[in-house]
């Protein structure tokens, strides 16, 4: 691990907004820096139709800000990990199904216990109690 990277990180990490996301898609660790307010990260995410764009680099292009993959060295992960216990918000991306809304796969979870669901969350549930 290069202690340059690590250090710029936890720089970044003690002045900007940072959110950790869990990927189970790829059981991968992210640190993001959506380089929005909080307020605007919610509403993003609230309107968000389908979070499977995630799991390329060039349709995650479209998500605002910057992401660092850390579970690459376990420097990075210890990081990563103290920052899911104790931040803000923190973000699991699973399948675009939320088949259990009581469980969900897929928020943004406030650091009061509360999940945000995204849009295209609710197209399973909707789409499970139709009669077509």
């Amino acid at each position: 691990m290069d202690e340059t990277i690590l250090s710029d990180l936890i720089r970044r990490c003690d002045s900007e907004f940072v959110v950790p996301l869990e990927e189970g898609f790829g059981n991968h660790e992210w640190l993001w820096f959506p380089c929005i307010s909080q307020a605007e990260l919610e509403a993003w995410w609230s309107a968000l139709e389908d979070v499977e764009i995630f799991w390329t680099k060039e349709t995650r292009a479209n998500w605002p800000g910057e992401f660092f993959c850390m579970d690459e060295d376990i420097e990075l992960s210890r990081l990563w990990e103290n920052l899911w216990n104790r931040g803000t918000y923190r973000v699991r991306i699973d399948l675009n199904e939320q088949f259990d809304l009581a469980k969900p796969d897929t928020y943004l979870r406030r650091s009061d216990g509360t999940n945000l669901l995204h849009n295209g969350a609710y197209e399973a549930e909707d789409s499970c109690g139709s009669d077509a």
